[in-house]
């Protein structure tokens, strides 16, 4: 049989009259899973037991049910045999295989190849001709670790309630929000479920499914609690129910840098239910087909991706599922997933005081609590000498001179970017390219840094470097002084020199955060120090009195 795949009203196989996925009523439908995007008022409907459970949940009205099991084939059509195989997407979702005498297909729907305790675990059948959906199908949708995003988002609900406020988890009723309720397994949190996510989750248990405990949304009682809702728009009367809050977008979109923008969020946790990038290449190669058809996403990409690694790979459509306008990268190269900020910061001192320092400064920086802030920067300072502490408390606000100094570095990003292109013998094209597969311009330009942190540099030598920074007599006097010192940093070191001497990191730690660390750091009170800096504007004569206990 030749497979002839047309894009109408779904997926359509005309050898059989069949369609996949339909969205409008259709006498012969097969459905992936129960998300809204996939299914209609059909008359009958083939699918997996799981997922029938769950459409009676969601799709009123009698019709003719067709389930089977998975891994149990079953006659669809005259000489056609059928099976259905887990996705891995969300709780009863499955992929079409088809075949007969003159060949095998593969329908995917929405697929996610690896495991999660919030589906059954995927499982690839071989077939000739592939039909997969490409969501994340270009190099820049590299997820990170599940396990290390998992734990990020678990010390994200912790430090908001530590902090007072509600964190508020979005993720789709069904699918997503299972997957973050098994992230919350052990994680002795309460949690309550919004109404509709509430709803599905029950239909979850019902199939087989098992979670953490947890009970129905009350805002009465909603402090202390994490609460899982799907998206909702800052306009919700739901959502504004909850007063004070942190809200936080679980996607796989998170890789996109504007997301939290776009979302309305505090922050975003990048885990999906879809396979990402590496997974999409993966799963073709344990296929084996001869031919391959993508839809939905990045289609296009990825079937020239494949077209470029040999196999006969065309797109069905040029659709997107959202509209992203996101620059996209034909580099068949992942992105590095982004690193895991540490909850607790392990540095070798022998390698050097601005290393510790840069170590210090990411973890303080990406840590979601105030009082964990402080806390890391309370003990950094605790492992200083006495006289580096003005420096560092100076450097952890982000400037390279005190607000009441007239002093500034004339140091913008572009000389900044030529600077560290020198140091790592690169060019402009090597970071256009390096760009192209990062979620931004910062991380592409760190991508081009492959020395290992570790330098010898002193706070003092930093200290000393921004004085002639701020007397050089021109640009390229500053861009020798700069590119001679990021040839001996790593990573950290140049992203933390970098924040400080383009004045780009003045906001990632807030100065009372400074302040509280070093009147525990010198056993002063907080207010002292507060009313110090804010009559001079100065942290360095502030800790240098702090630590002569010459403060009011």
């Amino acid at each position: 049989m030749s497979w002839t795949v047309k894009k109408s009203n779904g997926i359509y196989l005309p050898r059989i009259g069949w369609r996949l996925d339909a969205r409008k009523a259709t006498p012969n439908a097969f459905i992936s899973h129960a998300h809204f995007d996939h299914f209609g008022n059909h008359p009958s409907i083939l699918c997996s037991n799981s997922t029938a459970e769950l459409l009676k949940a969601r799709l009123p009205g009698n019709r003719e049910w067709l389930t089977h099991p998975f891994n149990e084939p079953f006659h669809i059509e005259s000489g056609v045999r059928g099976e259905l195989f887990p996705a891995g997407h969300i709780p009863g979702s499955s992929m079409l295989r088809l075949e007969s005498e003159e060949g095998s297909l593969l329908y995917t729907g929405d697929f996610k190849l690896h495991s999660s305790p919030a589906a059954e675990s995927c499982i690839v059948p071989k077939a000739d001709t592939l039909v997969m959906e490409t969501t994340y199908g270009i190099p820049k949708y590299t997820f990170p670790p599940r396990s290390e995003v998992a734990a990020d988002i678990i010390q994200f609900c912790h430090d908001t309630i530590a902090d007072n406020f509600i964190p508020v988890l979005f993720g789709y009723s069904l699918g997503k929000a299972q997957a973050i309720l098994s992230i919350l397994q052990d994680s002795e949190l309460q949690i309550m479920l919004h109404p509709q996510v509430l709803k599905m989750t029950q239909v979850c248990q019902k199939i087989g499914f098992e979670y953490p405990s947890f009970e129905p949304f009350d805002f009465r009682r909603a402090t202390g609690h994490v609460i899982i809702a799907p998206p909702l728009t800052s306009k919700s009367s739901w959502l504004n129910s909850v007063e004070k809050k942190r809200t936080a977008t679980i996607s796989g979109w998170a890789m996109d840098p504007s997301i939290s923008y776009r979302s309305g969020t505090d922050r975003a946790f990048a885990i999906s239910d879809h396979s990402d990038f590496l997974e999409l290449l993966e799963f073709v190669d344990l296929v084996g087909p001869k031919q391959v058809i993508t839809v939905h996403g990045f289609a296009t990409e990825f079937a020239q991706t494949l077209r470029d690694r040999g196999i006969d790979a065309w797109e069905l459509a040029s659709e997107r599922q959202l509209n992203l306008n996101i620059v996209i990268s034909r580099d068949s190269q992942p992105s590095p997933p982004s690193p895991k900020g540490p909850s607790q910061v392990h540095v070798n001192r022998s390698r050097g005081e601005f290393t510790h320092f840069a170590t210090t400064y990411e973890a303080i920086a990406k840590a979601s609590s105030h009082e964990r802030k402080i806390e890391l920067a309370s003990n950094y300072l605790d492992s200083l000498d006495p006289s580096d502490i003005p420096a560092a408390c100076l450097f952890l606000s982000g400037r390279a001179f005190p607000r009441s100094s007239r002093k500034k570095l004339a140091i913008d990003s572009k000389l900044n970017r030529q600077a560290i292109l020198t140091a790592t013998d690169a060019t402009e094209l090597d970071y256009k390219r390096s760009r192209a597969t990062h979620v931004d311009s910062r991380s592409a330009l760190l991508a081009l840094v492959t020395r290992p942190d570790g330098s010898d540099r002193r706070l003092q030598d930093i200290r000393s470097l921004f004085t002639h920074l701020e007397q050089a007599p021109n640009p390229i006097y500053q861009h020798s002084l700069l590119s001679e010192q990021y040839k001996s940093m790593g990573p950290k070191e140049t992203l933390a020199l970098t924040l400080i001497a383009t004045g780009s990191g003045t906001g990632d730690i807030v100065e009372d955060v400074v302040e509280e660390a070093l009147a525990r750091r010198t056993r002063n009170s907080v207010d002292s120090v507060k009313r110090a800096n804010l009559r001079c504007s100065n942290l360095e004569k502030v800790a240098n009195a702090a630590i002569d206990q010459l403060l009011d």
